[in-house]
């Protein structure tokens, strides 16, 4: 097998599988505390109980979780086409590699921005969602080149670098929360909803890095397949 037949490969199977595996948690875990959430809002329980008939929830929640896993597997697509690039860039990587891989992405993308911004419930959201999202982007793209400078240049001067680009996102500053409108949630389901998403997030990356090095630098297994 070439080397671009192995990395489609790497991709859509580490891709659809890190999908599949966060949507599995998404339904056991999140979704509950997403329903409880939002029956906090002023109205919404009421609204719920008088409007909704009970034969209506699961077709509601089965679109739900369709959603989500569409959502989920074509991030997971664009997760593992990065993995699989920066490993074959690197001249392919063992499993244990791959999980180092995958555990540098959980840092980037959800640890480091979750330091400025945590996830939170929809219920509880406030602000600006671009002024966020921006944010989010920037402080993620600031932790991806700074572990880049960090862990794979050897000069002093470039390590230096990728260290105070850490510092970028908070100096330009968190985005404004704007008017505290919405409707606070508990703090205990707040705090079970961040650590719920965390979870699902290392097992995303985690997984994504393992398939994508174990299956792109199986170069022999598939060759008589393939």
């Amino acid at each position: 097998m070439g080397n671009f037949s192995r990395f489609v490969l790497a991709v859509f199977v580490s891709g659809i599988v890190a999908g599949l595996l966060v949507t599995s948690v998404h339904r056991w875990q999140i979704t509950p505390m997403l329903e409880t959430a939002a029956a906090t809002t002023p109205g919404e329980a009421r609204a719920n109980e008088s409007s909704t008939p009970a034969a209506t929830k699961t077709p509601r929640q089965t679109r739900h979780i369709g959603g989500a896993l569409v959502l989920n597997t074509v991030a997971g697509l664009a997760a593992a086409c990065l993995l699989v690039s920066l490993i074959s860039l690197h001249g392919g990587a063992s499993w244990l590699t791959g999980l180092l891989w995958g555990l540098a992405g959980f840092l980037a993308f959800f640890l480091y921005p979750s330091l400025g911004m945590p996830p939170k419930l929809p219920a509880s959201l406030a602000g600006s969602f671009g002024n966020q999202s921006g944010w989010w982007w920037l402080a993620a793209s600031c932790a991806s080149v700074s572990m880049a400078l960090v862990l794979l240049q050897p000069r002093w001067l470039f390590r230096i670098v990728g260290l105070l680009l850490l510092a970028v996102p908070f100096v330009a500053g968190l985005p404004d929360a704007g008017p505290q409108t919405a409707w606070p949630v508990p703090d205990a389901l707040a705090l079970r909803f961040y650590w719920s998403l965390a979870l699902a997030s290392l097992l995303f990356w985690l997984s994504l890095g393992v398939l994508a090095a174990g299956l792109f630098g199986q170069r022999n297994r598939y060759d008589d397949f393939l």
